[in-house]
């Protein structure tokens, strides 16, 4: 729980250096390609910014139900 709560709360914020780092950490969970990550990452770095920011969910359970 612990992990998800950091990679969520610096998903918003993560760098390309970031992403590299949880891409070779938790690349046998992920079963995909750097790029495909790199995507989703940005994927919800958009939702996250469309939302207010008291608004957004606080873990990434929160963000999974509310989308």
């Amino acid at each position: 729980m612990y992990r998800r709560r950091i990679l969520f709360h610096r998903g918003y914020s993560l760098t390309q250096i970031k992403t590299s780092a949880v891409y070779k950490c938790y690349a046998e969970d992920l079963q995909c390609e750097r790029q495909q990550l790199d995507r989703e990452v940005n994927r919800w770095k958009v939702r996250l910014s469309l939302m207010d920011e008291d608004k957004r969910p606080k873990t990434l359970l929160d963000a999974l139900n509310a989308f």
